[in-house]
């Protein structure tokens, strides 16, 4: 009885992030009629692809319930967001996309691909972690690599290590991405291991 509103919950959020992917994408309203002014407004395709979408997000969740997959796929969307989010503020943002005159970004297919093959490697990642058990571990490093990226991307100190004359992001942004990601990774294996030798000391002494 309690696997019916999971599968329905699991469902629903696979939607919504599958949403969100699209519109960050250059797929968004692409079954729209474009308009010369520019304008694609939604209609009635809108929302029938809404439908499409949540039986096609509650189909995944069953055949994922009953693979018994279901942690799996979960962290590896918790692995996609999380390095999306990073990407947003590294150098690699938008490298693969053309600039404009103006200076701009525009979203198309190469921003799409780019989504793809970045779900298929956290994908990968997350049964990899689950098969070496490791998969918690990454959680609690990667959670606090985003905990501190957000708090210090979004103090007085955000961007401090990059050039004040220089518009953008740099490889400096990088380095200290990268750093914040080794080290909040070593401290969550190091806590771990230290955990478990706690308890077999405490199993001996015991």
């Amino acid at each position: 009885m309690l696997k019916s509103p999971l599968q329905v919950l699991f469902g629903l959020t696979l939607c919504v992030w599958v949403t969100i992917a699209i519109i960050y994408s250059s797929f968004l309203f692409t079954w729209e009629t474009h308009y010369p002014d520019g304008l694609n407004p939604p209609t009635w395709r809108t929302g029938l692809v809404l439908l499409l979408l949540v039986a096609i997000t509650q189909w995944a969740s069953f055949l994922v319930f009953r693979r018994k997959i279901a942690l799996r796929v979960l962290f590896g969307l918790f692995l996609c967001t999380a390095f999306s989010y990073l990407l947003t503020y590294s150098s690699l943002s938008d490298s693969w996309e053309t600039q404009s005159p103006d200076g701009s970004y525009s979203i198309t297919w190469r921003s799409s691909v780019v989504l793809l093959l970045l779900i298929a490697v956290t994908q990968w990642v997350s049964f990899w972690t689950f098969r070496r058990r490791i998969a918690l571990q990454i959680f609690c490093g990667m959670a606090s690599c985003i905990a501190i990226a957000a708090l210090l991307f979004h103090s007085n100190y955000a961007f401090t290590w990059e050039h004040r004359n220089y518009e953008g992001l740099t490889w400096r942004s990088d380095v200290v991405i990268f750093l914040f990601l080794s080290m909040t990774q070593a401290l969550s294996f190091l806590a771990f291991r230290w955990i478990k030798l706690r308890k077999q000391k405490l199993s001996v002494c015991g």
